[in-house]
C-alpha cells in the first residue's frame, strides 16, 4: 500500500522531533532547470520513487529548445537507477492520438484524438527508456481523459503521464 502525503520538507528535515522514517528519508525537491523538477520519495526498504514533474516547450517553441529540453529530460531519466521506480509528471504538450499499433509499446489502445510534431520526440524518449504514456492504458469515458482545451480550436486534448512498465 502506498500513502502519499505532503508536508513541509525542509521544517521536517531540521526538526530534531521529526522522528518518523519517511519524513527524515524525503528529500528536498530538486530543481533541474525552469522545465524539470524531481523529487525522491522512500516506499519501504532500499526502495524509492522519483516524481519528475515537467512542463515541455509548447509547439511554437523552435526545434532547437524542444531538443534541448529532451536531451536535458533523456539525462535526467538515464541518472535514475533501474531499481528505483519513476513517474514522470507534467505537460508535454504532445497529442499523442491513437496509433497504437505503430507504437504498442509505449501507448495503449485508449489514446484520444490526433498527433501533432511534438508526439515524435515524446514516444523517442519514451521508447529508449522503456517508458509507457499510462493515461491511454486505461479505458475510461473519452470526456474524461481529456485535460485541457486548445484556445482557437476548442477541442479537448490529453495530458501525458509517463512510467516505467
Amino acid at each position: 500500500m502506498l500513502t502519499l502525503a505532503s508536508w513541509n520538507v525542509r521544517t521536517l528535515l531540521h526538526n530534531a522531533k521529526a522522528n518518523r522514517a519517511e519524513r527524515r528519508t524525503a528529500s528536498i525537491p530538486e530543481c533541474i532547470n525552469d522545465k524539470l523538477m524531481k523529487i525522491q520519495l522512500p516506499l519501504g526498504r532500499n526502495t524509492s520513487v522519483i516524481l519528475v514533474s515537467t512542463s515541455a516547450p509548447a509547439m511554437a517553441n523552435p526545434g532547437e529548445v524542444k531538443d534541448k529540453f529532451y536531451e536535458e529530460l533523456d539525462s535526467l531519466i538515464s541518472s535514475v537507477s533501474q531499481a528505483e521506480k519513476l513517474v514522470i509528471l507534467g505537460d508535454f504538450n504532445a497529442r499523442v492520438g491513437t496509433d497504437y499499433q505503430a507504437w504498442h509499446k509505449i501507448i495503449g489502445k485508449h489514446g484520444v484524438g490526433k498527433c501533432n510534431s511534438n508526439r515524435l520526440l515524446h514516444f523517442r524518449t519514451s521508447a529508449s527508456h522503456d517508458l509507457n504514456i499510462t493515461n491511454t492504458m486505461f479505458r475510461i469515458r473519452n470526456r474524461n481523459k481529456p485535460t485541457w482545451m486548445h484556445p482557437r480550436s476548442r477541442h479537448w486534448h490529453p495530458e501525458s503521464k509517463t512510467g516505467r512498465t
